[in-house]
């Protein structure tokens, strides 16, 4: 040991003594740091448009349009564009929990033409996700009935597409099918009836074991996944709605039940 440690270690004890005297922080001392839901807000959006950027960047490049890659370049390329994408997704979902866990998050009740509002959701879907390019299939029947459901447009799409990256990156479904039937209320849907929105995915990748709404500080699971699932049901009960899943081997359902418009 030499004598610098030696005397770093002698100091220890002084140290922790004089820490006690200290006691625990006084409010007071916090008095100076900004409000944790202001700052992270304000550090996303600083961080948001560099991202973007960078986003827009490398689309352009991928596309080619100002020189033409190599197939090692466009692999380079197309993994900071996954990578960008993943990181702000992860700025907007902590500024979503931030609002959550301040009470804030701004919610836009309004009557949804089921049928539009699902048409332009999975499109977008199926255009950004490339689910097509992945050998899955997508069956969607419209219903007969122009339904529409109360509830907020956005926090709803996001929901969906929360669902799909979820389940797509946790499993390997070929088959997507989606549903809609009118059902009875259920106790947390304020309202005459209520609409079940059915997502059923179905593939030899689906596996029983797998938790989709729990969070542990341990797994192999991105927690962009894992906080975008929970944040779908936590939007689903602020819209009073609820959000349910069923699960066997090659099988999974995930249901919306939402308010009847």
């Amino acid at each position: 040991m030499n004598a610098l440690s030696k005397t770093t270690l002698e100091k220890v004890p002084k140290l922790m003594n004089a820490h006690k005297k200290m006691g625990s922080p006084s409010p007071s001392r916090f008095k100076f740091l900004p409000n944790i839901h202001d700052v992270i807000s304000d550090l996303s959006h600083d961080l948001r448009s560099p991202m973007n950027s960078v986003i827009g960047f490398s689309e352009i490049l991928l596309s080619e349009r100002i020189g033409n890659l190599n197939a090692e370049q466009k692999k380079e390329v197309g993994i900071i564009l996954r990578r960008s994408t993943d990181l702000l997704t992860i700025l907007d979902h902590l500024v979503e929990y931030c609002r959550a866990v301040g009470q804030n998050t701004e919610f836009h009740q309004d009557l949804i033409a089921v049928h539009p509002f699902l048409n332009s959701t999975l499109d977008k879907i199926l255009r950004s996700m490339k689910v097509q390019g992945k050998g899955i299939n997508l069956f969607y029947t419209p219903s007969k009935i122009s339904y529409r459901i109360l509830g907020d447009e956005q926090k709803l799409q996001l929901i969906l597409e929360n669902i799909f990256e979820g389940v797509l990156f946790l499993f390997k479904p070929r088959k997507i099918h989606v549903n809609v039937k009118e059902l009875p209320a259920a106790k947390s849907v304020r309202s005459r009836g209520a609409l079940g929105i059915m997502l059923v995915f179905s593939g030899s990748g689906i596996m029983e074991t797998e938790e989709l709404f729990t969070w542990t500080v341990k797994s192999n699971i991105p927690g962009r996944i894992r906080f975008g699932m929970l944040l779908s049901r936590f939007y689903m009960a602020m819209m009073g709605g609820e959000m349910s899943v069923t699960r066997t081997k090659g099988r999974l359902e995930i249901h919306l039940t939402l308010c009847k418009g």
